[in-house]
């Protein structure tokens, strides 16, 4: 998907579209206004009328068939379009023109995992990312963790598998970045950080176990790893 096909998928549905919707419809309120008002008396006027109605639904139709046959044409915009946030774009397209995300829209949607859909999303390639840590050890469901700076971390089960063929424990996630680096001149971007998948453990350490002394120490693993997402 280029960006010149983008701009004019996003203008015909943002705009164009309503623009054709009420065109058809005041012609087909005409049509029927025109129906209406037939007199049967005057032989003349009905044919005059009837020629009337007949070319405005005529031209309803021929519209109709336009607007179907673009969105025939734009509709893998609409596969697209829902992927398209504050994350990912600085802008959105409204009748009128561009409107910009607000800065707490591009902070809140910045720090959230959208891993999922930016894997559906054509836009983006995804290239995988990892990163050593050391496994501590289980206290319940809780997993411990230490950074490269020995920074203690937890970790809940849910996030957590266990891997015969590894001998580190490791963060496992995803950066993307647009197929077509040109999109950037619309407002789209990176994501700036990396999207978080799981955590990998090796299997034959399923048997450890920890207490943190103090839970002061124990770190969320957003504050251990700030350029990952969770």
């Amino acid at each position: 998907m280029s960006v010149n096909f983008w701009l004019q998928a996003e203008y015909f549905y943002e705009t164009v579209t309503l623009v054709l919707s009420i065109i058809v419809l005041l012609i087909v309120i005409s049509a029927i206004f025109v129906k209406s008002i037939q007199k049967h008396k005057v032989k003349t006027n009905q044919t005059k009328k009837n020629k009337i109605f007949w070319s405005l639904i005529a031209t309803a139709s021929v519209i109709t068939f336009i607007g179907i046959g673009a969105h025939l044409y734009y509709r893998h915009y609409l596969d697209e379009i829902p992927y398209v946030n504050a994350l990912v774009r600085d802008r959105y397209r409204e009748f009128f023109g561009y409107v910009s995300y607000s800065t707490s829209e591009q902070d809140y949607y910045q720090n959230l995992n959208h891993i999922e859909a930016l894997r559906d999303s054509a836009l983006y390639e995804e290239s995988e990312e990892m990163q050593i840590v050391e496994f501590v050890g289980i206290n319940n469901t809780l997993h411990y963790f230490k950074n490269e700076r020995g920074e203690l971390f937890q970790m809940s089960q849910i996030n957590v598998d266990y891997v015969n063929d590894i001998n580190e424990a490791r963060l496992v996630g995803s950066r993307f970045t647009l197929v077509d680096q040109e999109f950037k001149t619309i407002g789209f971007k990176n994501p700036p950080y990396i999207m978080f998948e799981r955590l990998e453990v090796p299997s034959d350490q399923v048997e450890k176990s920890f207490k943190p002394d103090n839970p002061n120490d124990v770190h969320n693993s957003a504050y251990a790893h700030p350029d990952w997402v969770f």
